[in-house]
């Protein structure tokens, strides 16, 4: 992926070329129909590192403002809503592996699933 750049607002830095959700996801848009989805950094700094995460498997439908991502540390668990719908086409196989990687890259590296969205131009609308 090529390097996220950055606007400063008053101190806090959003990724340019973002969508931002309010459940602290966000959605990078990779091709017409096609995004990824991750958490937003603002969430990460107050949840720490993971232990796990809890992602829709390949192929399933899911709902935007509906929950699509679960996380886990140290036994507590934390929900996180999709900032989009759609049918899910990959999922991240280096976070499932090592998920305290979505800390050091969130909105990068650390993506967390990708998603072929129909009604993309409607749902971007919201964010």
């Amino acid at each position: 992926m090529k390097p996220v750049v950055f606007d400063d607002i008053n101190g806090v830095l959003l990724p340019f070329g973002y969508y931002l959700h309010t459940g602290h996801t966000w959605v990078k848009i990779e091709d017409k129909n096609t995004v990824r989805i991750g958490i937003d950094d603002f969430a990460l700094r107050l949840l720490g590192k993971f232990d796990d995460i809890k992602t829709p498997l390949m192929g399933k439908e899911i709902f935007q403002d509906k929950t699509a991502i679960t996380v886990l540390r140290n036994g507590n668990k934390a929900s996180f809503t999709s900032p989009v719908g759609g049918v899910v086409t990959e999922v991240n196989s280096t976070l499932r592996k090592n998920p305290g990687l979505i800390n050091d890259d969130p909105y990068a590296d650390g993506w967390i699933f990708s998603l072929y969205c129909p009604n993309l131009k409607n749902d971007l609308k919201k964010l």
